[in-house]
């Protein structure tokens, strides 16, 4: 009797950091689905803590693309040099090759890298078994899908933000036409996400093997009940870099504290932390009270949420996929005032009845009305409904599971 495997292919699960806080709520629905999943990720194997694993699923571990000297010698091998070079006709067709040639031609050298890894090739080779590619990430050890043949079985490719919008790159995205070509299925985590797919790359995907596939949070209870009196607490939590605005946010709670007591918290650090710190310290008084907590675990986050009271949470990226911060926010059910942009506007706004979408160029001044209204306006929303509807991780999960588990190759020529 022919058995099923997974193997999936991620950044760092499961390792204890990185998309684990994501991967941990849906390998449960996937080791339901097959009778045996592999996980393979990108960074080099240490001394890392795993986190627990479901039965039936096992690490199976790091594949990496090399070095470019160590690269660029495995084109003496005939098999490497031909699947390079029809990965490069395919990009060049697509007309992704001017003026990026270097990128995708390492791109796809450490794409065959790693498909031709070792441990990978065995577990898609054991005879007995039948199985499908699940690649998280259109990036780091999913890069080896470009490189894989179609003996390997059928692939889902998931596509989130830093791996999907041309814009996140300096480069571009690099093997587009390569990976889409591959995958028998493309999981955009959002509508957004599936538009922009069919827009930039029209020739590569069609609507009929994009799947909507939702990334989800744990329930982890709602939060403690507010304390009258207690200044206005807003919430933020990302990780401190140029696109996550931060400043921004400051600058609208400090906006707000000239009219009422107010106290930001933000979760996360990052290489903007020992800038943003001066700039609250040169900014806050009695009315306003700062709290930067820094890099925090998942776990911890979690924590503070169970344990405060927050009044309103505030996403002010410059771009978003869809916030799995926004989604934990939403299941402790705190109202949200986030920008427009990516998927946000999917699980945030009025009419999702979960708080205030404001546009993507927002001024401190209306960030912090926006703030303010969601705080006087409470009862005209219902976050926690809305986290049930869209964002319950054990329901997206279990879709995306069976996606995966019925996934079969697309019918030829239907790839480009």
């Amino acid at each position: 009797m022919t058995r099923s495997r997974l193997v999936l292919l991620t950044n760092e699960y499961p390792f204890a950091r990185g998309d684990a806080a994501f991967l941990e709520t849906e390998v449960p629905h996937l080791a339901s689905a097959f009778d045996d999943v592999v996980v393979f990720n990108y960074p080099q194997p240490g001394d890392e803590e795993l986190v627990a694993m479901p039965p039936g699923v096992r690490y199976g571990g790091s594949v990496k693309g090399g070095s470019r000297r160590r690269a660029l010698g495995r084109l003496a091998v005939p098999s490497v040099a031909s699947r390079l070079l029809g990965m490069l006709v395919r990009e060049w067709r697509a007309g992704r090759l001017r003026g990026r040639w270097r990128t995708e031609t390492m791109a796809a050298l450490a794409s065959i890298k790693r498909g031709r890894d070792a441990r990978l090739r065995a577990a898609l080779r054991e005879p007995g078994w039948r199985t499908t590619v699940y690649a998280y990430w259109a990036a780091g050890a999913g890069l080896a899908v470009a490189g894989l043949p179609r003996s390997s079985g059928p692939v889902a490719l998931r596509l989130h933000r830093y791996d999907l919008y041309e814009e996140e790159q300096r480069s571009g995205q690099p093997l587009r036409a390569s990976l889409m070509n591959r995958a028998d299925v493309v999981l955009a985590i959002s509508e957004h996400g599936r538009d922009y797919l069919l827009e930039h790359y029209p020739e590569h995907v069609d609507s009929s093997w994009i799947e909507l596939s939702r990334l989800g949070t744990a329930d982890h209870g709602v939060q403690p009940q507010r304390v009258a009196g207690g200044p206005l607490v807003v919430v933020s939590c990302s990780s401190l870099t140029p696109v996550k605005r931060t400043t921004l946010i400051l600058d609208a709670v400090h906006a707000l504290s000239r009219s009422r007591p107010v106290r930001w918290v933000h979760l996360g650090g990052g290489p903007l932390e020992h800038d943003l710190r001066e700039r609250a310290s040169a900014v806050a008084d009695a009315g306003l009270e700062v709290e930067l907590r820094g890099q925090m675990s998942h776990d911890e986050v979690i924590d503070f949420f169970r344990s405060t009271s927050v009044d309103v949470f505030v996403n002010a990226s410059a771009s978003e996929g869809v916030p799995v911060s926004i989604m934990e926010a939403l299941s402790f059910d705190v109202p949200v005032v986030a920008t427009d942009v990516g998927g946000t506007g999917e699980i945030v706004g009025e009419a999702h009845a979960s708080g205030i979408l404001v546009a993507a160029d927002v001024e401190p001044s209306e960030l912090a009305a926006s703030i303010e209204r969601a705080f006087l306006e409470r009862e005209r929303f219902a976050p926690r409904e809305t986290w049930r509807r869209l964002s319950d991780a054990d329901e997206n999960g279990r879709r995306t599971a069976q996606v995966v588990a019925h996934l079969t190759p697309r019918r030829k020529g239907q790839a480009t």
